[in-house]
């Protein structure tokens, strides 16, 4: 039996409950349950490239190490989650309320429990047999780019991976510079064959991923910094106005397209370009009387291709973004959500330069650069 033990740190607040999320008192926080859910996650976008892109292998060794229903208990075992502190929890919109960045990557959560960061927690883990090196590889990038909880993806959550022992020896250490954090992607990307072009048919690790940390500074701070920019480039805003400021509109036509698609029924030729970011992709017009459309898949959810992450980076932290591209949509069709319902045309994967605007365009007014200190750490 060979023992790993990956020592965390949690860097941002998780909407992650117990049994019961909305119940402050309830003792159990951070699940061996949870935490080996988004661990396979990334042993799959890891391992994705590793095994030719071949998803029957993918899935048969997947079960073999993680188990399943049908095969049972696999050879990875979680043994443990001890943290170092008392965790502490809030109601999501009591620390979010004065921060507009962090109100609007918390979209949907602002009214549930969540554990509050910093916190340092150990995950101990058996593996039966030989050991893997893919689970080593799998916690090195959920302690990378990962997190935990609702609205991961947008930052909350993030998991920071300070170290990792292997039989009491320490095989990993935690980068301490920019410098470092782009030498370990190297190291990643030399190692699962990251060099294969085609599109991955879910999540996973490709030529076409994109990472880029955008800022260093304290971690709740950069997280708001990170929302502030993201709301500003997205959002078309009320009366000409995102808050005290002009708003952008840098979507002017996705808006007057779904608008006239709402007012004046007429349907429209295109997918809205923002639906890159994920489904549902939502609208509510003011100039309408507050009518509503979501656009979305067969009634089903997408997840963003953009990935948000507090990084610590020894004494302090940096923002980073991730762009992980893949197969957008099984069907090319979109449908809106309306009366009567419309179906349009959804060739997204054409949609990523959009997000690559986002990284490293400039403000639409000023023309200074969103995120002045950005560096792109992979390629």
């Amino acid at each position: 039996m060979h023992k790993i033990v990956a020592r965390f740190e949690l860097t941002t607040p998780s909407f992650l409950g117990g049994m019961d999320p909305n119940n402050a008192t309830d003792p159990v926080l951070l699940r061996g349950a949870s935490l080996r859910g988004v661990l396979r996650f990334w042993w799959r976008a890891y391992m994705f490239s590793v095994l030719g892109q071949d998803l029957k292998k993918l899935h048969e060794y997947e079960d073999k190490l993680f188990g399943s229903s049908e095969k049972g208990t696999g050879r990875v075992q979680i043994v443990s989650v001890q943290t170092s502190s008392i965790m502490k929890r809030e109601l999501g919109k009591q620390f979010i309320e004065k921060k507009p960045g962090l109100k609007y990557l918390s979209y949907g959560a602002a009214n549930r429990q969540a554990i509050m960061a910093p916190l340092e927690f150990d995950l101990t883990l058996a593996i039966r047999s030989a050991p893997d090196d893919s689970v080593n590889k799998a916690l090195m990038l959920l302690g990378t780019l990962g997190g935990i909880g609702a609205r991961s993806r947008r930052g909350w959550g993030s998991l920071s991976l300070l170290s990792l022992q292997e039989n009491g020896r320490e095989i990993w250490r935690a980068p301490e510079t920019v410098a470092d954090l782009a030498t370990f992607w190297k190291t990643i990307a030399e190692e699962s064959l990251m060099l294969q072009t085609s599109l991955p048919s879910f999540t996973a690790l490709s030529s076409r991923m994109r990472i880029y940390v955008l800022e260093e500074g304290e971690a709740v701070d950069l997280l708001n910094l990170v929302g502030t920019e993201f709301q500003r480039y997205r959002s078309f805003g009320l009366k000409g106005k995102l808050g005290n400021e002009d708003a952008e509109q840098n979507f002017k036509d996705d808006h007057d397209a779904m608008q006239r698609a709402v007012v004046e029924k007429e349907p429209p030729h295109k997918a809205p370009k923002r639906t890159i970011f994920g489904l549902p992709h939502n609208y509510q017009f003011s100039s309408a009387k507050g009518a509503k459309l979501s656009i979305t898949s067969s009634g089903q959810r997408r997840a963003s291709p953009l990935f948000f992450h507090i990084q610590k980076l020894g004494t302090h932290y940096a923002a980073v973004a991730a762009i992980i591209p893949a197969t957008f949509l099984n069907e090319p069709t979109l449908t809106i959500m309306m009366n009567p319902r419309q179906t349009v045309s959804a060739r997204i994967e054409s949609y990523y330069d959009v997000i690559e605007q986002f990284i490293t365009g400039k403000h639409r007014h000023s023309g200074t650069a969103r995120f002045p200190k950005e560096v792109c750490i992979w390629p």
